[in-house]
């Protein structure tokens, strides 16, 4: 069984910025997810790399020949 948890949004300073009205102090956990999900998506935009679906192929991704693509990502810098 899940309970439903509230969260003190005025207890903790960093969590302040998650409220939407100045007397707001509780929130449930559902609400609570949201918010910071909004606040990452505020903060950190160019994220959606990290969504994408395993199947699609990755930006920048070829037909060519595997073992050229795996030279390719293998090759050692040059440093030092």
């Amino acid at each position: 069984m899940r309970r439903n948890k509230e969260v003190d949004i005025v207890k903790v300073s960093s969590l302040r910025k998650l409220r939407k009205e100045v007397d707001e102090h509780l929130i449930s956990g559902k609400e609570y997810e949201a918010r910071l999900r909004g606040q990452h998506a505020k903060l950190s935009p160019f994220t959606g790399w990290a969504n994408m679906d395993r199947k699609t192929p990755h930006p920048g991704a070829s037909d060519a020949d595997p073992n050229q693509q795996a030279e390719t990502l293998w090759r050692p810098l040059n440093c030092c």
